[in-house]
């Protein structure tokens, strides 16, 4: 029966959290800190990213001749 199939549970449970998301959004005292948190977060995390992996390869390459822990620290 197509109701049982994985598919069909996955898609009602995407669908029922969009709708609960939506029904949230109405009411501007629950869903505006959130988004406000999420916002703040955001872009911090993002640039954090982006300096990891664009230094990633000076801190291992700075680890063949001093230690790891001195190598991460900028002085």
């Amino acid at each position: 029966m197509w109701i049982n199939k994985p598919f069909f549970k996955y898609a009602c449970t995407i669908i029922l959290i969009i709708f609960i998301i939506f029904l949230l959004g109405m009411i501007d005292y629950i869903l505006l800190p959130i988004q406000k948190i999420i916002a703040a977060m955001f872009f911090p995390i993002i640039v954090a990213g982006l300096l990891y992996y664009i230094l990633r390869p000076v801190v291992n390459f700075s680890t063949k001749f001093i230690l790891k822990t001195v190598s991460i620290f900028p002085f």
